[in-house]
């Protein structure tokens, strides 16, 4: 249901918080189990945390305003290849 449709504010009010609370939920427990897989395994810790960091990195290096450029997405896939 969309919550823009909802012309009441009230009922408006209480869909979207609902809405939001599920999807937080949902987050926490993909977050909960990646989590245990990772205290299972401790190279897979290494390995997301490698990866999300040159990711970041990389596409700090290649700021510009509007949307990441291809050539960014690339070097930034390389660079956590390489590591």
């Amino acid at each position: 249901m969309m919550v823009l449709n909802i012309k009441n504010k009230v009922k408006r009010e209480q869909v979207f918080r609902k809405q939001r609370r599920e999807h937080t939920q949902a987050k926490l427990k993909a977050r909960i189990e990646r989590a245990e897989l990772e205290k299972k395994d401790p190279a897979l810790k290494a390995v997301s945390f490698s990866t999300a960091l040159t990711l970041t990195i990389a596409a700090d290096d290649c700021y510009s305003i509007g949307p990441p450029c291809e050539e960014c997405s690339q070097n930034a896939r390389q660079h956590a290849r390489s590591i």
